[in-house]
């Protein structure tokens, strides 16, 4: 894939057990492996601590373009995402504080935006997403296998 980041290690001297947060800012994910996403974070961030995904632009992605997984907090905004194989932006089973300013076109099998897995967003403003297989944004309780 991409960009990749997960939990990290248990840290300092007493192991303080603080989650990995990020900051992915500014930068350009082109053509990703066929069975990865562009920028994706499992388990990463808290709310005190949230994950950044900040002004980047990720184009033929082989899965989401920008994906927040298993239990992930971050902040998606100001992202451009064209041509990823499944949902340009998905937040599975995670929050997203802030899902802001970000556009998504040409999906090619899956909606621009998909929120699944009873995931969270705080806040959701001025967002574009055309030209996609499917609805513009989606919201399911449980993710569709594909078929």
């Amino acid at each position: 894939g991409g960009i990749n980041c997960k939990v990290g290690a248990p840290q300092g001297k007493y192991h303080i057990d603080r989650p990995t947060h990020p900051a992915i800012m500014k930068n350009v994910v082109y053509d990703s492996e066929s069975i990865r996403p562009g920028i994706s974070c499992d388990g990463s961030g808290s709310e005190t601590m949230p994950v950044k995904i900040i002004g980047n632009y990720v184009f033929n992605s082989g899965m989401s373009g920008i994906g927040l997984q298993k239990g992930c907090v971050g902040i998606i905004e100001e992202n451009m995402v064209v041509g990823s194989i499944m949902p340009g932006i998905t937040v599975n089973g995670s929050t997203a504080l802030r899902l802001n300013r970000n556009k998504v076109t040409c999906t090619k099998e899956a909606p621009g935006v998909l929120i699944v897995n009873d995931g969270k967003v705080h806040e959701m403003l001025d967002n574009a997403s055309d030209s996609n297989k499917g609805p513009r944004f989606a919201v399911s309780k449980k993710e569709r296998l594909r078929q």
